[in-house]
């Protein structure tokens, strides 16, 4: 049986607005990949006292390892393999790319700036730590990566080591920069997951995140996969902008991005103080 919420994950506040009703909560492939069934309604909740946006059902731990353990990625390969995924993924026109677009964007944060490492942590195949290197030849990529056929391909297709591991709170003082691609949505408390990065990354190391956007609700209709079940959290620049005010990060950059799909990311940019 999932986890049902109405106090708040982050404050524990009973008090919230319902802004989405997820429709067709039955068909939500992911759930159905490990046989879960999410009865209605299924919404997002908006706490009225931290802003925190969250689902009302999400996984139980055991639940979302079943599902992270392969199925998840499994999906997303639509009958690829993940060596064939990594072709598809970087062969799309630049124009069209919404890794490309990515790339871009951080390259332009980075510049002029002191990067010679950087670690992608939930990497996939790798493509965004090709990408990366492929703009700019004089940073050395390593990801950290659960899935062991994507980490393999990972590791090949960028010729550097790919931990096989979830990220639970190793050092990265390595690092010159920490990426986190649409990770945080999937973690049970991703401020805690921020915290970890802050007490291992080291000082004057850069921080950058991609994630959903509390935006999505007015962007994308209520049926669409980015309110289904691996996603427990949409979030807000004014939400994320308190919790790394918390920490020793300073934000350099924030804001909402569009994709060529229709959806908003959240991009965070910050440097550990």
């Amino acid at each position: 049986m999932p986890s049902k919420f109405d106090a708040c994950p982050y404050c524990n506040s009973l008090q919230y607005e319902v802004v989405l009703e997820v429709l067709n909560p039955e068909l939500d492939t992911y759930s159905t990949l490990i046989g879960v069934t999410f009865p209605p309604p299924v919404c997002y909740y908006e706490c009225s006292s931290c802003g925190l946006t969250y689902r009302n059902q999400t996984f139980t731990a055991v639940e979302a390892s079943a599902l992270y353990q392969s199925a998840y990625r499994n999906h997303i390969l639509k009958k690829n393999t993940a060596d064939e995924y990594f072709n598809k993924v970087i062969g799309i026109p630049a124009a069209e790319s919404e890794l490309d677009a990515k790339i871009s964007h951080l390259n332009s944060l980075i510049r002029g700036k002191s990067v010679r490492t950087a670690v992608d942590i939930g990497c996939g195949v790798g493509a965004f730590m090709y990408k990366l290197h492929a703009s700019n030849p004089g940073i050395s990529v390593f990801g950290i990566e659960p899935t062991t056929d994507f980490a393999i391909v990972a590791s090949s297709r960028n010729d550097t080591e790919v931990l096989n591991k979830p990220y639970d709170g190793f050092d990265l003082s390595g690092y010159d920069l920490v990426s986190c691609i649409h990770v945080l949505e999937h973690t049970e408390q991703p401020w805690t997951f921020i915290s970890a990065l802050n007490r291992n990354m080291r000082p004057n190391a850069y921080l950058y995140i991609e994630t959903p956007s509390t935006e999505d609700i007015v962007a994308l209709p209520a049926d669409h996969d980015r309110f289904m079940s691996p996603h427990n959290y949409l979030f807000s620049k004014k939400f994320m902008q308190a919790r790394f005010a918390e920490t020793d990060f300073a934000i350099l950059d924030i804001g909402y991005a569009g994709t060529h799909r229709g959806k908003v990311d959240l991009r965070i940019f910050a440097v550990r103080k």
